[in-house]
């Protein structure tokens, strides 16, 4: 009999159905054969020893001859004649009997290799005419993942472990079978290794669902014996690990901390091919309960991972005998993509937790993070990465310490990106120098990870943390709620002394090599990592604005490397500072990232992880900006109508951060800067000028924000030519869009930053400088203010922080009003546009509007039709009651201008006249020109307006008046005379 044959009537045999003795044997007996011939090692035996036959020749001696693949394949496939889908589906059936312990154990460790067997022929025949096809697959569909779940709670322990076995197969063939059918032919780069595919996503949800990851799990992981609570960790790993395999796990963590997620910064919520896996860890932690039900700690994993790593540490933790190293390195990574989870959900739906998509899922993830909290994993992390037995002299080494270091790196990374109580921990123990240090180690920054694969160094991931916390500092730099005890200038000097500056002066002076896309990927995030770094470091340093210590350090660091370069490194090719460097690298980056997102640019395949190009550029667009003299981050955008969040805004950001800035030592520095970025912002690429490409989304919407973030700094801080190159380079025709567009959406930071960059810019914009888009813009810009300035206060609003940022973009308005009327090509428009707001805002009793507002009307009569308009706009009444209160000389003086104006403007006409007369104009001069205080300015054109109502008096000025109302006027004015005597004795 053929063997084909034999296995043919052993799988017919499992097909019996009983439950005698007999027939319980028989299917035992055949159920160990199936057992025995599939197992992976007899298998690769019998393909190695076919092997050697082909090549070696009937006397097993080696050959020089062609060999024949397609032949050897097929006798790979015909070496063993059993139907797998066949043989699984009885396996599965005699799992689930009862009848038989012995045979439910066999059937179930059969499925294992089952299991190993179709990975095997799905990888190696994934194309061509004998393709096989995996029945992983149809194990969702089919109920067999839900079989395999309810086989977990069974009584005996060996079933138990065998259908964990086989559920971890499972999602580890799946997985690999997708990328193996996925792979590109010739494929170099590392595509989709280690991340999940839509098959495998599909059965740990089902997992899940099923209730996998419960009770059952956390007995393996708690057990003493070290083999069922690696089995354990294996599950939960093969479970959750494309979060840390794949680039997309932990890829935005530096961009949730330096902006904000509602504005528009690109911190989308689309689905990355992760939820999946998210769901699953934070099953793993909180259980897969409905929301509304308390946290059960038994039915949490987290405890039982933990311990493992604390059983590393010493008694001291209080745990039992210390645990493997290879258990602790599976703890742990298991940890950190937990916690990678955990952070990417609580931080992406921070902004939008009431939004019924983010509110079921966000509930679930700040669950886990208490639990987190709760259990200190962050203490433990922190512990595990400053202990002696975790560094190593050489960092390229893949040992389970480097592993287990690595990962604690990834679990701090996390914490402190989502829970203000793990970033209070690490700042108060000095973490930001630990971790500074730890990613300066010799080749931490260029050995490929051993956790995570070729596209991320060794020591990004501390590099990522220390970057985290300083964002975390910078953002408080100005709260009026931070309790912190660490000032973040501590934290900027903490990592000046580790070495920061030194790390990222020769990283931003890595050559990136495209047509290594793994090096590359890994290259660039590590650039990224230290423009965010950077960006941070200038901001603390620019807001500490009292004793400009952490300024002084940051310059002198930089100095001292650029000097020791000179000396060891340059050999006499040149001054390179850290500063220039950076805007060369912005430089660099900018016409890569436009042909990245046109699409023009590509390596590897299209199976590549594209490389994070537009995440280089935001960066540098932050670094440069904060080099440049940026006063806040792009974390201050948020939504002004929002009661939830006006609170934060408005304790971050000031009207003044968007003014003219005062001048100290280190401006020379910025203007220097600001004069190489304006080079950048200014220059002309394959697809147009580069900033307004820039600034419509043409690289990322991401980009945005941080390129107005940098020129609003090169227009601060630099000379006035550079105004004008901005504003030939064409970017304010995007901005207006900008501008209208922030208002729309309540994007305080973007509304104050276009704002600000038209008061800068607006006077330049001269006929014959700029073409007809740029002033379209201008006059948008002019009736979105105008819009602004006409919105009512609402005094019984509650939130008094939302009426303040309302009286500070109004503020905002007026001032950039005032500097756009200096443009004579604009004067007509605000008159059109803004009149009837400007006149209205003289009742406000704030006198840094009214000032801004009368200076603005003041320029705006010169032109003799507008100040006939501001005649007919009532503001003469305005101008009286000010001349009437209590007013700085300085406003009282323009308010006299505008009145003047006004009433001479109009010196023949009866009415204007009557209404200077009727509103006090006499008493209210008068009483002012009797006192001691009135200039000689004030005194000469108040006796002009005063001789102008005189005339009244004139017979041939009111001869067109009833006699009766002409005797009314005669009166009125002499009554307005009355009780003058100090102006009187004055004249």
């Amino acid at each position: 009999m053929k063997a084909g044959e034999m296995v043919n009537d052993i799988l017919a045999i499992l097909e019996w159905s009983g439950s005698d003795s007999r027939t319980l044997s028989a299917l035992e007996q055949a159920t160990k054969v199936v057992f025995y011939i599939t197992e992976p090692n007899f298998i690769a035996s019998a393909i190695s020893n076919l092997d050697s036959h082909r090549n070696g020749g009937e006397d097993g001696q080696n050959s020089d001859g062609p060999v024949d693949m397609d032949a050897l394949a097929n006798d790979e496939m015909d070496l063993l004649q059993i139907d797998i889908h066949r043989a699984f589906r009885s396996m599965l059936d005699h799992a689930t009997t009862s009848a038989s312990p012995s045979l439910q154990r066999w059937a179930t460790a059969s499925l294992r290799h089952l299991i190993t067997e179709d990975q095997r022929r799905a990888c190696v025949f994934s194309s061509g005419p004998s393709r096989y096809i995996s029945f992983t697959s149809q194990l969702v569909s089919s109920g067999g993942v839900m079989i395999l779940c309810s086989l977990l709670g069974a009584d005996d322990a060996d079933i138990r472990a065998h259908a964990t076995s086989a559920l971890e197969a499972i999602v580890i063939a799946t997985r690999e079978i997708g990328m193996a059918v996925n792979k590109s032919p010739g494929k170099k780069g590392f595509y989709r290794a280690g991340r999940g595919t839509k098959d495998d996503s599909a059965i740990v949800d089902a997992i899940v669902s099923n209730g996998g990851c419960g009770n059952t799990l956390v007995h393996l992981l708690i057990s003493a014996d070290e083999s069922v609570a690696m089995m354990g960790c294996a599950f939960a790993s093969a479970l959750i690990s494309p979060l840390l395999t794949d680039p997309r796990g932990s890829g935005r963590t530096l961009q949730f901390c330096s902006s904000s997620a509602a504005s528009g910064m690109g911190l989308d919520s689309k689905d990355d091919g992760l939820a999946s896996y998210r769901n699953a860890a934070l099953v793993l932690v909180v259980g897969s309960g409905s929301d509304d039900v308390a946290i059960r700690s038994d039915a949490s994993c987290l405890p039982a991972l933990i311990q493992i790593l604390k059983s590393g540490l010493g008694q001291s933790w209080g745990g039992h005998s210390t645990r493997s190293m290879k258990l602790q390195v599976m703890a742990g990574e298991c940890l950190a993509a937990i916690s990678l989870a955990v952070g990417h959900i609580v931080c992406e739906t921070a902004v939008n937790a009431s939004h019924s998509m983010y509110g079921p899922l966000r509930r679930k993830a700040v669950r886990a993070l208490e639990v987190m909290e709760q259990e200190q994993i962050y203490d433990v992390a922190f512990r595990i990465v400053t202990s002696a037995s975790s560094s190593s002299l050489d960092a390229s080494r893949n040992t389970p310490q480097s592993r287990l270091r690595e990962a604690a790196g990834l679990i701090i990374l996390a914490c402190a990106s989502c829970s203000s109580e793990c970033a209070s921990y690490l700042i108060s123990n000095r973490a930001v120098s630990e971790l500074v240090a730890i990613a300066g180690e010799s080749r931490m920054l260029t050995s490929s990870s051993a956790l995570r694969g070729d596209w991320a160094s060794r020591g990004l991931c501390f590099l990522e943390a220390s970057t985290t916390l300083l964002l975390q500092a910078w953002k408080n730099t100005r709260r009026d709620d931070d309790t912190s005890s660490t000032s973040p200038l501590s934290l900027l000097l903490e990592a000046l002394d580790a070495g920061a500056v030194g790390i990222a002066s020769r990283v931003v002076k890595w050559k990136v090599e495209l047509h290594n896309h793994d090096k590359a990927y890994s290259n660039i995030r590590v650039k990224t990592a230290v423009c965010f770094m950077l960006s941070a470091m200038f901001g603390i340093a620019r807001d500490d604005d009292q004793n400009a210590v952490g300024t002084s350090r940051l310059y002198n660091a930089i100095d001292a490397d650029c000097a020791a370069a000179l000396a060891y490194e340059n050999h006499g090719k040149g001054r390179s500072d850290l500063i220039a460097s950076t805007i060369a690298l912005l430089k660099a980056t900018a016409p890569y990232a436009q042909r990245f997102a046109n699409g023009n640019l590509t390596t590897g395949t299209s199976d590549d992880e594209p490389l994070p190009m537009m995440d280089l550029s935001e960066a540098c667009f932050l670094a440069v900006g904060s080099i440049c003299g940026a006063i806040t981050g792009c974390f201050a955008s948020g939504t002004i109508g929002s009661s939830t969040s006006c609170n934060d805004l408005h304790m971050v950001l000031k009207s003044s951060d968007f003014g003219a800035l005062k001048s100290d030592k280190h401006s020379h520095l910025r203007r220097d800067a600001s004069v190489m970025a304006c080079e950048i912002l200014t220059m002309r690429t394959d697809q147009g000028p580069f900033l307004p490409n820039v600034l419509i989304g043409t690289i990322g919407e991401s980009c945005i924000v941080p390129a107005l973030r940098l020129t609003l700094a090169v227009v601060q801080n630099g000379h006035e030519e550079l105004r004008g190159e901005v504003v030939r380079s064409g970017m304010l025709i995007p901005l207006g869009d900008i501008l209208q567009n922030a208002l729309s959406s309540g994007d305080r930071y973007t509304f104050s930053a276009a704002l600000a960059i038209f008061r800068f810019c607006g006077p330049y914009a001269t006929v014959g400088l700029v073409d007809s888009g740029s002033f379209a813009s201008l006059k948008n810009a002019i009736r979105t203010m105008s819009c602004v300035l006409a919105i009512s206060e609402n005094a019984n609003d509650p939130n008094e922080k939302r009426t303040n940022i309302l009286n500070s973009l109004k503020l905002e308005s007026l001032e950039t009003m005032e500097a756009l009327s200096s443009n004579d090509s604009l004067q007509s428009s605000i008159s059109n546009d803004a009149l009837p707001a400007l006149a209205e805002l003289l009742n406000s009793e704030k006198e840094e509007v009214v000032c801004f507002a009368l200076k603005t009307i003041q320029k705006l009569i010169s032109i003799p039709s507008s100040a006939a308009a501001v005649a007919n706009t009532g503001i003469v009444a305005s101008l009286i009651q000010l001349l009437q209160g209590n007013i700085a000389e300085n406003v009282q003086e323009v308010a006299f201008d505008v009145l003047h104006t006004v009433a001479l403007s109009k010196s023949g006409d009866l009415n204007i006249i009557v209404r200077l007369l009727s509103c006090g104009t006499v008493e209210a001069i008068a009483t002012l020109l009797g006192s001691a205080t009135a200039s000689l300015h004030v005194t000469e054109i108040g006796l002009d307006i005063l001789l102008l109502v005189m005339t009244l008096s004139d017979p041939s000025v009111t001869s067109s008046l009833h006699p009766s109302a002409k005797e009314g006027m005669l009166q009125q004015l002499r009554d307005a005379f009355v009780g003058q005597d100090q102006f009187f004795r004055a004249l």
